[in-house]
């Protein structure tokens, strides 16, 4: 009998930063779980592509066995080797209000 893979699905919220020290720009990404019910943090690997990380914010899909929890920081933070799916999505003021 075949085994359904569990997928999981997350509103993420992606934010340009700067690195104070040496002006590099880079993506900060958090998220938010309906079936969690809490906010994170997302990690990509360093040999993650560039071109594949998500740039806006937007609805990612990603497979149980490609996600995982970052014990080494301080908040609750997931690591994403790969995900399925992404769909820009353009986030109303009052959509964000429900998390608050």
């Amino acid at each position: 009998m075949e085994q359904k893979e569990e997928m999981f699905e997350f509103d993420i919220e992606v934010e340009k930063r700067k690195n104070r020290e040496t002006n590099e720009e880079f993506y900060s990404y958090r998220g938010y779980s309906s079936k969690l019910k809490t906010w994170f943090g997302f990690t990509f690997p360093k040999e993650f592509p560039e071109d594949r990380k998500p740039k806006e914010n937007g609805k990612l899909t990603v497979k149980q066995e490609n996600i995982f929890r970052d014990k080494r920081m301080r908040f609750l933070t997931f690591r994403i080797k790969d995900y399925e799916k992404f769909e820009p999505v353009v986030f109303k003021d009052e959509d964000l209000s429900k998390y608050f």
